[in-house]
């Protein structure tokens, strides 16, 4: 790298060295030569375009005084190439230009259809100082008896010549890869000619974004004739403040004897921020809820739940606090009155820890006693780098209750607002309540008004909508129970007699509980 560059332009080309010159060499009198005039001056080596335009035109002047006919008459014209004469092998009447120490240019016509462009244009390379001259043309070669037998001269010439040079843009670039990155990545930068040409490179050099207490990005080293770069780019911005930095790969070549640089930018990202992956692994689909009777034949058991945690960048997540926490979802289980989600039930043991080497915790989960969606929750905190959690939903449930509907001996009763579906029962207890519903109406003509049995998936049947059973429903919870509301009072004495009498019968051999007048509670338990 070559410290050089260092006050090199933040554009992708160098901009070329500012130097336009242009000088006229008009044409007067009998003689079409002009110059030779200084008119540019370069320092250094340097590639311009050499444009020569105008015309210079021979008119026969009023001599002899015989032939009024053609006097100032146009005889000839030459354009910026002059004539070239094959006799001689001799260009006259044309312009050269000519620097000190590298020569420069002449151009000359070599046919009359070449003559009569009225513009030469080429690029070449030049340095020193430029001087612009006009050749003189020879005697026109006319049968006119020019000078015979007056002295003067029977012809003129008009017209002018411009000559212009003007810097060139350079030929050198430099491509990349890719312009926009990710910190670390690496790059290739190619140094060729605009025609696709390959180039040898004198020179690599990196330039840093400035501006900041930390300017960036950095770049490793290239070797110095290879045609290509590839390096790594790094961000150099603070991790609390991260930003995009722009830094710019320059190139040195010598082309036509030049010496050129060029260079384009590349825009470098900062490391993204590591982010916390967590999850959770949840086994079961469904588990029976806590704290039902031995007749429910269904035992509450706990579950293993694992939260796993990882970073984005593959680094240990070991030694991370980890608590977990429950959800219950709105209007599950039967529980309407629920309106929005709320502290679940169930119970973690351990409800808290760290995340192990392999980056997991794994706890039990109990089920509390209220069935419907619990939502188990696992959070993992990384101090100042955030939290993330995750959530994997479980459904609290006694299995295979059905909906009992009134209909035929059957009438049901008793739904609220705030359980709208409240006879859920096992298929063994709807046998024995549909038995009981046909036994009674055969004898008595009678329906039994049955009222709540159990909600949709079992579990706690929460009167007072507090989610406890102090003043509600003590049972009720797996389809086994229903009640025998009689808000009408026509179930008179001996048919609560009856009703109790056929309950308790080998027909049926359920249990029978009195609550109040009007008010019983049935047992069905399957033998």
């Amino acid at each position: 790298m070559r410290a050089s560059l260092s006050a090199a332009p933040e554009s992708d080309e160098l901009p070329p060295p500012s130097g336009t010159f242009t000088v006229t060499l008009p044409a007067s009198g009998n003689s079409a030569a002009y110059g030779p005039v200084e008119f540019a001056t370069y320092d250094g080596k340097i590639r311009v375009e050499i444009k020569v335009t105008g015309y210079i035109y021979r008119y026969i002047s009023p001599n002899p005084p015989w032939n009024p006919d053609i006097w100032n008459m146009l005889e000839r014209y030459y354009g910026p190439g002059g004539t070239f004469s094959r006799a001689d092998l001799t260009c006259y009447g044309n312009v050269f230009v000519l620097f000190s120490p590298l020569g420069g240019y002449v151009p000359c016509a070599e046919s009359n259809a070449v003559e009569l462009d009225s513009t030469w244009i080429d690029t070449v390379v030049v340095q020193g100082i430029g001087r612009a001259q006009r050749t003189n043309v020879p005697d026109p070669s006319s049968t006119i008896r020019c000078g015979f037998p007056f002295p003067f001269p029977c012809y003129y010439y008009l017209g002018a010549t411009a000559v212009t040079t003007t810097p060139v843009a350079t030929q050198l670039i430099v491509v990349v890869d890719s312009s926009h990155v990710h910190t670390g990545s690496n790059v290739k930068f190619t140094a060729r000619r605009k025609d696709g040409r390959a180039v040898s490179v004198t020179g690599w050099e990196w330039h840093p974004g400035s501006g900041g207490s930390t300017p960036g990005p950095t770049a490793g080293a290239c070797g110095a004739t290879d045609s290509t770069c590839v390096t790594a780019l790094t961000n150099t911005s603070p991790s609390d403040a991260p930003g995009a930095q722009t830094g710019k790969m320059y190139a040195r070549a010598i082309i036509d004897g030049v010496e050129e640089v060029a260079g384009v930018a590349v825009t470098v990202d900062p490391s993204e921020k590591r982010k916390l992956e967590v999850s959770i692994h949840v086994t079961p689909g469904g588990l029976p809820p806590a704290r039902l009777p031995p007749r429910c034949g269904l035992a509450t058991d706990n579950f293993e739940v694992t939260v796993r945690a990882r970073w984005s960048d593959g680094s240990s997540t070991e030694g991370l606090a980890v608590r977990t926490r429950s959800e219950f979802l709105a209007e599950t289980g039967g529980h309407a009155h629920q309106a929005q989600d709320r502290a679940g039930f169930g119970a973690f043991t351990p409800a808290a820890g760290a995340l192990s080497s392999g980056g997991e915790f794994t706890t039990r989960y109990r089920p509390g006693e209220v069935s419907g969606f619990e939502r188990l929750i696992g959070i993992v905190s990384a101090g100042d780098e955030g939290a993330d959690s995750a959530s994997g939903e479980v459904r609290i449930l006694v299995p295979g209750l059905i909906e009992l509907i009134s209909g035929g001996n059957v009438e049901i009763g008793g739904g609220l607002p705030q359980h709208p579906r409240n006879t859920f029962a096992t298929a063994f207890t709807i046998g024995e309540i549909l038995l009981l519903a046909d036994t009674f109406f055969a004898v008595t003509h009678e329906r039994i008004p049955f009222n709540d049995i159990s909600l949709q998936w079992g579990g706690l049947f929460d009167l007072d909508r507090n989610f406890t059973a102090a003043s509600g429903h003590a049972e009720h919870r797996c389809g086994q129970e229903v009640d025998v509301v009689d808000a009408s009072g026509e179930l008179v004495d001996e048919l609560e007699g009856y009703l109790e009498l056929l309950v308790r019968s080998p027909l049926i051999r359920g249990g029978y509980l009195r609550h109040g007048p009007g008010s019983y509670h049935l047992r069905f338990r399957r033998l």
